[in-house]
């Protein structure tokens, strides 16, 4: 049976950025989870977008591949990727009534030295032009150091508001 344990969490309002794990990361856990709920832009027409933190500071070199499928409620699908990205885009909003990012971070092999880390990531968002979109992508960090955390942020201007938790699993 398996548990979530919370370890972390914040509150956006009108913040630059939120980060969950370095001084409150637990190395006891194989994998962890991060919730977002409804984090709403300060700015319009920006992505959500994270990083890993390697020694509590947050990895912005071009070390990031990723690729993802997002659903389009207006329109038909696409299918993104790219390499040696210096993060991981979650999905764009806007400053419109109900624009804003939920979803789930999946982190894996955080702990282990020498290994690539690796996320999963499922969103759900309205964009700037009011169209509702899912994103479900991966990605790597191809830094092989030990991470602690994460820090999530638009990329410009604030994170308005938001909840935002970090989870490890708990296998007993």
């Amino acid at each position: 049976m398996s548990a979530l344990v919370l370890l972390d969490s914040a509150t956006a309002s009108s913040s630059a950025s939120v980060t969950l794990g370095a001084g409150d990361w637990d190395t006891n856990y194989n994998v962890y989870l991060v919730t977002i709920d409804k984090a709403v832009p300060a700015n319009d027409s920006v992505n959500l977008v994270c990083r890993l933190l390697i020694s509590g500071t947050p990895d912005s070199s071009a070390s990031y591949d990723h690729a993802n499928y997002v659903l389009k409620g207006e329109t038909t699908f696409a299918d993104e990727g790219g390499v040696n990205a210096n993060e991981v885009t979650l999905g764009g909003a806007g400053t419109g009534t109900g624009e804003s990012v939920s979803g789930n971070i999946h982190l894996f092999k955080m702990n282990v030295s020498g290994t690539y880390k690796s996320m999963t990531f499922d969103t759900t968002y309205l964009n700037s032009s009011a169209n509702l979109r899912s994103k479900v992508g991966g990605a790597f960090l191809t830094n092989t150091a030990v991470a602690n955390g994460i820090t999530i942020f638009y990329s410009s201007g604030n994170i308005a508001s938001g909840e935002f938790k970090l989870y490890g699993y708990a296998i007993s």
